[in-house]
């Protein structure tokens, strides 16, 4: 029968998937950072010059209280060249992209990366639990085949199957989660929600660090609604540090593993007949609801549909041009945890969401968004498109040239769980007003991954940064890491990884490979020539007591910031670094950075080939300098090695070597030594 397979069937695509997983870290004579040993050896004398050793940028920055470290994030900021060996993994994803099938295949290798950073073990979200208890699963998918053979007889077996198998192993993704969960009393997950809009979008603190607001602006869309008064941030937050992370990777891994493995068991031939007309909450034929232990159940026909049923937990629609109007699942308030997984097997369609939590966002729950192809739109909100709030959510798209558009906390964004967004192909388009695009707070990883494609990054259309710069509007995101500064509560991690095409990323205040308050951001870029326009914080900058990293590994890229810090810059007790490993680059900082540390920062840039120019508006803010504070100083280092250069002036040239500020000084060599660059097939080029 077809469900003596299913098991086997399972893990043998739970295999195949954590081969792939596994990938990165076994590849044979890999350097453990994304500098190459030569280089480090470039910075050893340079610090030697300097009467500098590598122990000696190890300083205690923790010298504020904050709750929810993450150890990734402390080990990042005591020691910041551990910045280049936690961007290694993404570094060796691009070199394998050709070996990344699609969406699913991304986003099973980039959540694995990214609960490495939340510290959690291979061991603990791989594990697939007693024999015993994948048996009975196997004698729950005869149950559920009965079930959908009973709601619609018409149904091939085949398909019957492989929708049984589905529900079975969602449910016991949801399971897991609400085991996660569980510590969580009713009265704490109403506090959680209930700070969501205070903590987002109405001001966090006396120096309008991030999370401000435009007086008079309210947050977009329909927050989940609760009967509880939203009491102390803190306290809230805190009550977080109950989640069981490793039984939320566990559901995050089961969760991709269920639709990888219904695409695979899907029959080619179609359903056939068995679809209405007069289904409930859809346009176009469909069969439903099927109730399943998943949950509800539709499936909607080859050609087009209009999507509105709220009380679906599984849609699959077999194609055609389609619509998608669902709100949001209502929050599991009481216990349990929500479940949403709507699969698109093809057409170009258009997504849209209203209200929080919509379209790939789990909140208290569960939520994926998977399209197998076509151009798409999507058009979120807030806790939308791969976002996820006390749980887990995902958007994977494996290809088309998609436009992607939300308000905040979307586009692979996360607090207390895992949000992603995985696109494997195609031109795309992300624009987003704030907090997104690769963003984590408290315990949480967000993560943006895009396999190919010429695609445009934008974020920073809504809030404006004020009072500091009421003319320039907030960006928070790609590759963005924020805690909550005047809560003492920690933040999280964000990434944005790219591993090919010229691409062009935007960002408003804070972007691109940034953290803040005791959390870390990254952008990689694995090629192609890219342009990369910011206007404060970022470009690899880590701001008051965080770390924030951009590595580029090939082409001839463009870097703009209008303001400082930004381009390996360091401000406040942490770590800042920007690492370019090939091609012939243009840098401009109108601000301090490209190897400035700043109040007892830690800044690095390196660049290790190209004839690069570098511009300044002023060049004593720029080119390896460190300033004192608090009775002390800071570091502030910046080696390019190899190619004629330009820079703004002295004491930067080619061919010297310079020492300036308290604890900084550059270096410049004209042609690389031995074992400073790699091979043509290791940089990417």
């Amino acid at each position: 029968m077809r469900e003596t397979l299913s098991l086997p069937i399972r893990r043998g695509a739970f295999a195949a998937l954590l081969a792939l997983a596994i990938l990165v870290p076994v590849r044979a004579a890999t350097p453990p950072s994304v500098i190459p040993p030569g280089a480090e050896a470039a910075l050893d004398e340079l610090l030697a010059r300097l009467g500098l050793a590598r122990a000696d940028l190890r300083f205690p920055k923790d010298l504020a209280p904050s709750d929810l470290r993450l150890a990734a994030v402390d080990r990042a900021l005591h020691d910041p060249l551990a910045l280049a060996t936690l961007a290694a993994p993404w570094r060796e994803m691009s070199r394998d992209a050709g070996r990344i099938g699609d969406a699913g295949a991304l986003a099973f290798l980039a959540s694995g990366q990214a609960l490495d950073l939340l510290g959690v073990s291979a061991r603990d979200r791989y594990d697939l639990g007693p024999e015993e208890e994948a048996l009975d699963q196997l004698l729950s998918v005869k149950e559920e085949r009965d079930q959908v053979l009973a709601v619609a007889p018409g149904m091939p077996e085949p398909w019957a199957n492989a929708l049984a198998t589905l529900s079975v192993d969602l449910a016991r993704a949801r399971a897991l989660l609400a085991d996660a969960l569980e510590p969580l009393d009713p009265a704490t997950r109403r506090r959680v929600l209930a700070i969501l809009p205070g903590l987002w979008f109405e001001g966090t603190s006396e120096d309008t660090g991030p999370g401000g607001r435009e007086a008079g602006e309210g947050p977009p869309g329909t927050p989940p609604a609760v009967d509880a008064q939203p009491g102390a941030p803190r306290e809230a937050l805190l009550a977080g540090g109950k989640l069981d992370r490793a039984a939320l990777a566990r559901s995050a891994g089961t969760l991709l593993l269920a639709v990888d493995t219904f695409l695979r068991l899907r029959p080619a031939a179609g359903i056939g007949g068995p679809f209405r007309e007069d289904v409930p909450g859809v346009d176009g034929p469909a069969i439903g609801p099927i109730p399943l232990a998943a949950g509800n159940l539709y499936i909607g026909g080859p050609g087009p549909n209009r999507w509105r049923c709220g009380d679906a937990a599984v849609i699959v629609d077999l194609g055609g041009d389609d619509t998608w109007e669902l709100p949001p699942p209502p929050p599991a308030l009481d216990g349990g945890a929500t479940l949403r997984v709507l699969l698109d097997l093809g057409g170009d369609d258009t997504w849209r969401g209203d209200g929080w939590g919509s379209l790939g966002g789990g909140v208290l729950g569960l939520s994926l968004l998977r399209d197998l192809g076509g151009n798409d739109r999507y058009e979120g909100t807030v806790l939308s498109l791969g976002a996820a709030w006390f749980g887990v959510g995902a958007l994977l798209d494996d290809g088309g040239d998609d436009v992607y558009t939300a308000a905040a906390l979307s586009e692979g964004a996360a607090g207390f769980g895992l949000g992603i967004l995985a696109d494997a192909g195609g031109n795309d388009a992300y624009l987003l007003g704030r907090e997104g695009q690769g963003f984590g707070t408290t315990l949480g990883a967000g993560i943006l991954a895009d396999l190919s494609g010429h695609d445009t990054y934008r974020v920073g259309t809504r809030w404006t940064h004020r009072p500091l710069l009421p003319e320039r509007l907030q960006g928070l995101g790609q590759g963005m890491g924020l805690g909550h500064r005047y809560h003492r509560v920690a933040g999280g991690v964000g990434v944005l990884w790219d591993a090919a095409g010229n691409d062009r990323y935007e960002a408003g205040v804070y972007g691109q490979g940034a953290g803040y308050w005791y959390s870390l951001g990254m952008l990689i870029d694995g090629g192609g020539h890219d342009a990369c326009t910011l206007v404060q914080y970022g470009q690899g900058a880590g701001i008051h007591l965080a770390a924030g990293a951009l590595v580029d590994l090939a082409g001839d890229d463009v870097r703009t910031a209008i303001y400082g810090p930004a381009q390996g810059a360091a401000h406040d007790l942490a770590a800042g670094l920007l690492v370019d490993l090939a091609g012939d680059d243009v840098e401009f900082c109108g601000g301090i950075g490209q190897g400035q540390g700043h109040a007892n920062g830690v800044a690095l840039h390196l660049d290790l080939a190209g004839d690069d120019v570098y511009a300044a508006r002023t060049v004593r803010d720029v080119g390896g300098t460190a300033t004192p504070a608090r009775e002390t100083g800071s570091f502030g280092f910046f080696l390019d090695l190899a190619g004629t250069d330009v820079y703004p002036g002295p004491p930067l040239r080619n061919g010297a070597t310079w020492a300036r500020g308290t604890w900084g000084g550059g270096l410049d060599r004209e042609e690389p030594s031995a074992g400073e660059t790699e091979p043509d097939e290791e940089d990417g080029r």
